[in-house]
């Protein structure tokens, strides 16, 4: 008996070397089809849900600057500056003692201060970089509300759409 139970054994060991499982070129292609499809959606709603973190970014940071302008003439009696095109953001930081990113940004932020009727007055823009988004944002010291400047973004100059009142 013993030789029987060999050869069975032998038999099935046999059987399950020798069998190949696998899945079909059509099952392959059906499961990528699927999986390009998934990912194309999930690209989609990231793109804009992307967009509107870094919009969301700019009008917070335009708002710290706001806040940190009003402190500065509460204190001084006028506006930090004067700033020129070439401000950085590490400039703006130091100035107004702010953490605005200064490497990696999609953001350029831009200050212009003015007096107007005696007035000293401030107008902030948060420009998109060459990396980041191509809108520019604005506030000034009248409407502590954040605009969207429909411009191309330029991080300097302060465009004609986001000037000193």
């Amino acid at each position: 008996m013993p030789g029987r139970q060999t050869l069975v054994i032998k038999f099935l060991y046999g059987r399950l070397i020798m069998k190949k499982e696998g899945f079909t070129l059509l099952e392959l292609l059906i499961v990528i089809i699927i999986v390009g499809i998934l990912a194309t959606l999930a690209i989609s709603h990231y793109i804009p849900s992307k967009e509107n973190t870094l919009d969301e970014q700019a009008e917070a940071n335009l708002k710290l600057i706001y806040a940190q302008e009003r402190i500065w003439k509460f204190e001084n009696n006028v506006y930090a500056g004067p700033y020129t095109a070439s401000t950085s953001n590490s400039d703006i930081n130091n100035a107004l003692k702010l953490h605005l990113p200064t490497t990696n940004s999609e953001w350029t932020y831009t200050i212009l201060t003015c007096t107007y009727a005696g007035n000293s007055r401030f107008t902030a823009q948060a420009a998109g970089t060459p990396e980041g988004p191509s809108r520019n944002w604005c506030l000034n010291s009248n409407d502590p509300s954040v605009t969207s400047d429909p411009v191309p973004a330029e991080p300097s100059p302060v465009t004609a759409a986001c000037t000193c009142p």
